[in-house]
């Protein structure tokens, strides 16, 4: 399946998103030492070496591909996974297992992001044996995506996958390429 007819812009772009959240995070350390270290503690640094850091980063001319606006440091887009999935073309037999994998990355994601949700699933015990045949199928979700991928990988790339006997026999693979 193909999405874009550039291929290695959409690798940039996703690299240039990766980029972006580093430097966020970095930027929400650095906000954490001079809000509450007075800038001061050396486990993270200060916000002139964050500023040194961009600087640097963004002088390297084979960063500037990630740019969308280099003087204000401002990183290209890539799509998000609600686009990318609504892109995926597939038979209709196989749009069943795209939309349910869509939906549990949407569940786990609101259960590693909010705590509250985190709690009420872990403390339901009305609904236990529905969370956990929830979370295994979530697993076969998982390695057919890994084994899908793989196969992906094995054509083009030559890299190949080291199937796991056991996971196989309890995970199956949904649909084969």
């Amino acid at each position: 399946m193909e999405f874009h007819e550039n291929r290695e812009e959409e690798i940039i772009k996703i690299t240039a998103l990766e980029y972006s959240r580093d430097f966020d995070v970095t930027l929400m350390l650095t906000n954490l030492n001079n809000t509450h270290f007075n800038g001061k503690d050396p486990t993270y640094i200060t916000i002139e070496q964050f500023n040194e850091l961009k600087e640097n980063f963004k002088n390297k001319p084979e960063n500037s591909k990630y740019f969308e606006d280099i003087p204000n440091f401002k990183f290209k887009k890539f799509i998000t996974l609600k686009d990318l999935v609504n892109k995926i073309n597939c038979p209709e037999s196989v749009q069943v297992f795209k939309d349910i994998a869509f939906y549990y990355w949407k569940e786990y994601s609101n259960f590693i992001h909010y705590s509250n949700f985190s709690c009420y699933y872990e403390l339901n015990d009305d609904n236990r044996e529905l969370n956990l045949q929830k979370i295994d199928e979530s697993f076969q979700f998982c390695y057919n995506t890994i084994y899908l991928s793989f196969k992906y990988f094995e054509r083009n790339l030559k890299i190949s996958f080291r199937n796991n006997v056991e996971l196989n026999k309890k995970y199956g693979i949904i649909y084969k390429c």
